[in-house]
């Protein structure tokens, strides 16, 4: 039996997908294929198909949240939210995402994830499971990180793998056989 592994994800930043729909992208046959719809709105599922983001042969997310019932097939993603341990706001359609070469640098913006398609050649792109960003291009207001929450909830929110399990050993411990 081959061994299976879990599937790929990757995080892509509206500001990323910006970046992306100024590039030139060619077909196979190297013709110009727009990234951008005729308002000058970067074609969201197209570049997430080029992205790697799998694509549903069926009413695109972005489709079925407006209520058009048009076109018959878009990318596959999810949003994320402001879904954290202190706060949960599922309702949310930004998440503050931290500037990896700057990172006391934050911007709110919209995060689109999903898994990447096996057979995507570019999955290296994904390795680091950072947010891909496009330095910070578009979204909300450039903030300190700290603007966002202050030190002592960045050190309560840490993950504390020793405490977790002691807790679990506890737990074992306090169970008795019958």
């Amino acid at each position: 039996m081959a061994k299976q592994s879990a599937p790929l994800h990757g995080s892509v930043s509206e500001d990323f997908v910006e970046k992306v729909a100024d590039m030139e992208y060619r077909d196979d046959e190297g013709q110009i294929i727009s990234l951008r719809d005729e308002n000058g709105n970067p074609k969201l599922d197209l570049i997430l198909y080029i992205l790697g983001f799998p694509w549903y042969h069926g009413q695109s997310q972005a489709e079925a949240e407006a209520g058009e019932k048009e076109r018959a097939e878009g990318a596959v993603y999810d949003m994320l939210t402001q879904d954290t341990r202190y706060h949960r706001n599922y309702k949310s359609e930004t998440v503050y995402v931290r500037n990896v070469k700057r990172p006391y640098e934050v911007k709110n913006m919209r995060v689109y994830t999903s898994y990447i398609r096996p057979n995507y050649p570019y999955k290296d792109l994904y390795e680091s499971g950072q947010i891909l960003v496009g330095d910070f291009i578009k979204g909300g207001e450039l903030k300190n990180i700290l603007d966002v929450g202050d030190e002592a909830s960045y050190r309560k929110a840490r993950y504390q793998a020793i405490s977790m399990r002691q807790l679990d050993d506890q737990w074992d411990s306090g169970m008795s056989e019958d």
